[in-house]
């Protein structure tokens, strides 16, 4: 553990900066509150949904139906799904968050290069986390492996987005969300208010490809990189 005390946030802020030169911080979604994970999860089930309804209007329209007949098909069975999907949703999302005690905890690892998004087990609370990510600042420039390893035992799954093939950002101020999309994945970083600038002005910053959109764009685009 030698070392941790040398990790330190940064000045009125909830992030540390480590040994190893990587920024850390944790956040707490509130599930019941914030409506960010509830909308993701929606998203990803419509669209699922949405793809059987299409295969059978492309069936309808091989058939020699014509493009009315399959149009006609793929809207009432993808109304169909989107209804059964709506109905899961409601009933699913709300034991989802009773089973998570309310509350979704995640710690992110940021440098020049990336962020990676590491969801906690659900056993871990604030504190808890707040804790483990002071520690692993404070020994990742001795020693990354003891570090790595630390935070696997603690992480449930993670994941990972390379700043330079970031190719659109799109922020929402208002739930302290930033999305980040590379060509097939997909990333959502978490920010409490007082950092939210900061990381959003971070991650803007060391994007060079990406168009960006939301809170930032309506005040008028961030400052030429």
């Amino acid at each position: 553990m030698a070392g941790a005390a040398d990790a330190e946030p940064l000045p009125g802020s909830g992030i540390t900066s480590g040994q190893d030169g990587v920024l850390r911080w944790v956040h707490e979604v509130n599930l019941w509150k914030n409506p960010t994970i509830l909308i993701t999860v929606a998203k990803v089930m419509l669209f699922a949904a949405l793809v059987p309804a299409l295969l059978v209007g492309v069936l309808t329209l091989f058939d020699g139906d014509g493009v009315v007949a399959a149009l006609r098909t793929f809207a009432e069975v993808g109304g169909l799904s989107i209804g059964i999907v709506v109905v899961l949703t409601l009933i699913a999302y709300p034991l989802l968050a009773l089973l998570m005690g309310g509350r979704y905890y995640v710690v992110f690892e940021m440098d020049a290069h990336g962020v990676k998004h590491i969801q906690l087990r659900k056993q871990f609370e604030r504190n808890q986390a707040l804790m483990l990510v002071t520690m692993l600042a404070g020994i990742a420039g001795s020693s990354p492996q003891t570090a790595g390893a630390g935070l696997l035992a603690a992480s449930r799954q993670s994941l990972h987005t390379t700043f330079t093939k970031v190719r659109q950002i799109r922020i929402n101020e208002r739930r302290g969300v930033i999305y980040l999309a590379e060509k097939f994945s997909r990333n959502q970083i978490y920010a409490a208010p007082e950092d939210f600038a900061f990381v959003r002005d971070y991650i803007v910053s060391r994007c060079p490809k990406a168009l960006v959109r939301g809170d930032l764009e309506a005040r008028g685009g961030f400052a030429p990189r």
